[in-house]
């Protein structure tokens, strides 16, 4: 009886051991599934050294791993709907513009300044080919330090070196993803913090009449 009894109890204080050992791991890797369940993917996954609730935590890990794979994909296309839905808010209102608006250079300034409000660039200008159709000038421009060079009559000759020149030139889009390594951007101004720009020629009819031209800082 007495042997029986002391069996009986060693198995209860034995058993409650065994409990506490795997309660308290499982427990702390439900907690941290609830974390991550309610979006903190930051959560740290506890480290177990018994094989059933360390075959759990490496599951759980592998869950939260791919769960900020699929947010950082999910952000990276909301960015891109919010630049095109820009774009297309940009485009309408430009057309409405268009529709309305008669007098030139009131049109590109409106234009220029949407495109600044909208997409937030470093630089972007607007240049119309002039009566000789030998060169392409400055009319509108948004951004750092470019209105004293509107006022300036700033010029480029067409097929010369230069980003907006060629476009002039070739009548085709010229994207340069990195300026520096780009050896059609030109500049002799340290201070200009570029770091791609795209130009892109303005064609009526079949007919070249000027280049946009984007910068930024990215």
């Amino acid at each position: 009886l007495l042997t029986g009894v002391g069996t009986l109890l060693a198995v209860i204080v034995i058993g409650n051991m065994l409990t506490q050992v795997f309660q308290k791991p499982i427990q702390s890797i439900v907690d941290a599934a609830n974390q991550i369940g309610q979006g903190n993917l930051e959560t740290s996954i506890p480290v177990m050294t018994l094989e059933e609730p360390a075959a759990i935590g490496l599951a759980l890990e592998s869950m939260r791993d791919n769960l900020k794979s699929l947010y950082s994909d999910l952000e990276q296309q909301v960015l891109i709907l919010e630049r095109r839905a820009n774009y297309l808010e940009a485009t309408s209102a430009i057309a409405k513009d268009m529709a309305a608006v008669l007098d030139l250079p009131t049109l590109l300034s409106r234009s220029i300044n949407l495109i600044n409000e909208k997409f937030d660039y470093y630089r972007q200008g607007i240049f119309l080919v002039d009566s000789t159709g030998d060169w392409v000038v400055l009319h509108a421009a948004s951004g750092e330090d470019v209105q004293k060079t509107v006022e300036r009559g700033f010029r480029v000759r067409i097929n010369e070196p230069g980003i907006v020149a060629h476009v002039a030139a070739s009548k085709e889009v010229y994207v340069a993803q990195n300026v520096h390594d780009d050896h059609l951007f030109l500049s002799d101004d340290e201070t200009i913090i570029t770091q791609s720009e795209l130009a892109l020629p303005l064609i009526s009819r079949g007919e070249m009449i000027g280049v946009l031209d984007v910068q930024s800082t990215q």
